[in-house]
């Protein structure tokens, strides 16, 4: 009796769009009616997806030069290679799990290299003259850089009641993307006790993320 054929699996249906460079402000943009399906397998890493990518927007948009350097973005515009804040290798499985959504309803943006750099150097200087407002958005949100596709409109804030006496819990962040939030204990009498403590946790940008 001959063995079972193993079944290959179906590739998998993703969509990809392109984001412009205005080098003015400093900002990127969704390019209108741009975004398109790719198929992939769900072992596909970083590079099959920019591979892919490219190719398949080359052969739709004859605008797009298929022969320069690309680079695949998540939503908060940082680069596909690895996991979100995970020191693990970008494969479309992995990613999928950790997002939770159908392969369909995944999103990533095609940005052409060399302005993608010029945007991280524009970003990094920018960021420098932010301070600690850059830090606070990334332990909110989770995100390394100011998102540009408006991925987060409000960020809330909660405060925390009912703290024992003595409590030094310090601020924590829920960096769900849907519903940013930044959770304040009460316990705090003046600014002068509660500014180490919100300051710790903004430099500590891993520690109480949840």
């Amino acid at each position: 009796m001959k063995p079972a054929k193993q079944k290959k699996s179906e590739p998998l249906k993703v969509q990809v769009g392109l984001v412009t460079y205005d080098c003015d402000v400093n900002y990127l943009k969704k390019v209108k009616e741009r975004t398109i399906p790719i198929f992939l397998e769900t072992d596909a890493d970083a590079h099959s997806l920019l591979s892919t990518a490219v190719e398949k927007h080359g052969r739709h948009f004859k605008h797009l030069d298929a022969s320069l350097p690309y680079v695949v973005l998540y939503l908060d515009m940082s680069l596909v290679n690895f996991l979100p804040r995970s020191a693990f290798k970008f494969t479309l499985q992995k990613y999928k799990d950790d997002l939770l959504k159908l392969y369909s309803k995944i999103y990533f943006w095609l940005f052409a290299k060399d302005d993608f750099e010029d945007f991280n150097e524009r970003c990094s200087s920018d960021e420098s003259d932010l301070g600690g407002l850059s830090k606070l958005f990334q332990f909110i949100t989770g995100s390394h850089s100011l998102t540009t596709l408006g991925s987060v409109d409000i960020i809330k804030v909660k405060f925390k009641y009912g703290c024992p006496h003595g409590c030094r819990c310090r601020p924590k962040a829920s960096t769900c993307t849907c519903d940013p939030t930044i959770y304040l204990p009460t316990h705090y009498k003046d600014m002068a006790l509660f500014e180490p403590s919100i300051n710790s946790a903004i430099e500590g940008v891993r520690f109480g993320l949840i």
